[in-house]
């Protein structure tokens, strides 16, 4: 298993990893939020960075974050695991986020709403920090 940078080719696993994970894909890939088909173009066009979790050729995991339009505020838009992945796979991927954001100068790390209410749902780890 492996954390690495995220590519074009990765894309039909992320969106198949969503579509397991919530029988519907939690995003709506063909509606106004079509970052996940585009990962090159809204993550790392945008100051971003997109990792992915591989097993054996798979996605198992990814977590996709972008600039704010002022540049300022690095903005996690995603973060999913598959439902055998340790919780502990979640915190090294926020890790490595928290990394890209103090070396490209942003000034602060903001966390959508949904990735909250994931962490807090899914994994129990996170639970007890008031993610609920």
């Amino acid at each position: 298993m492996q954390i690495r940078i995220g590519a074009r080719q990765d894309e039909k696993g992320i969106q198949a990893l969503t579509e397991a994970k919530y029988e519907k894909a939690a995003v709506p890939l063909n509606g106004e939020e079509q970052d996940l088909r585009n990962i090159e173009a809204n993550y790392f066009g945008k100051d971003g960075i997109f990792l992915v979790i591989e097993e054996n050729g798979e996605v198992q995991g990814y977590l996709g974050a972008r600039s704010s339009d002022d540049g300022l505020v690095l903005k996690v838009k995603h973060l999913l695991l598959a439902d055998d992945l340790d919780d502990h796979l979640a915190t090294e991927l926020m890790n490595i986020a928290l990394n890209h954001a103090y070396q490209n100068d942003f000034q602060k790390v903001e966390i959508e709403e949904s990735v909250f209410k994931w962490l807090a749902k899914d994994h129990a780890a996170f639970a007890p920090r008031g993610l609920a």
